[in-house]
């Protein structure tokens, strides 16, 4: 998660704004993190999906012991603690994992590859230093907040 939040999302968020004015910055932000929280959770779905329903078959296909299985699946740290590598449980253990390891990353593949082609065909957006509001830190001066707890305070003196 952290390679893929500081190499895509960041830059993805950066390029979709940089296409919108200013009145649409909050728009196309939301819209991107809503898209990227719901992609988080349908991603999440389809790999728990996988891990649940293939682990404890090919645990009890490898073990050949469906107790074994079972106390691989409900309690790894104790069977590991039990079963040190070279044993042929252990090795049997790290062949069923090995094996829904590799279908999990087959079909994060497959979910990935049509963002990576859609990604060759973004614009490239120069970013300057421009800003999309007319002097706005003209603006940002008489708007601050030091500033209006500052008048309110000379008008409440005056008073």
């Amino acid at each position: 998660m952290g390679f893929g939040t500081g190499f895509f999302s960041y830059p993805i968020n950066v390029s979709a704004q940089s296409c919108v004015s200013h009145e649409h910055m909050a728009v196309i932000s939301s819209a991107l993190y809503t898209t990227y929280r719901i992609g988080y959770a349908v991603g999440s779905s389809v790999a728990g999906a996988i891990w649940s329903q293939m682990l404890y078959s090919r645990l009890v296909k490898y073990l050949g012991d469906s107790t074994l299985a079972t106390s691989v699946y409900t309690d790894p740290y104790t069977f590991i603690a039990q079963y040190v590598w070279g044993t042929p449980e252990r090795e049997a253990a790290v062949k069923a994992y090995g094996e829904v390891q590799r279908v999990l990353m087959s079909v994060c593949i497959a979910f990935v590859a049509p963002m990576i082609v859609s990604a060759l065909f973004m614009r490239d957006h120069k970013l300057t230093n421009e800003q999309s509001l007319e002097d706005v830190e003209k603006q940002e001066e008489k708007d601050s907040l030091a500033n209006f707890f500052g008048n309110f305070k000379k008008k409440r003196v005056a008073v």
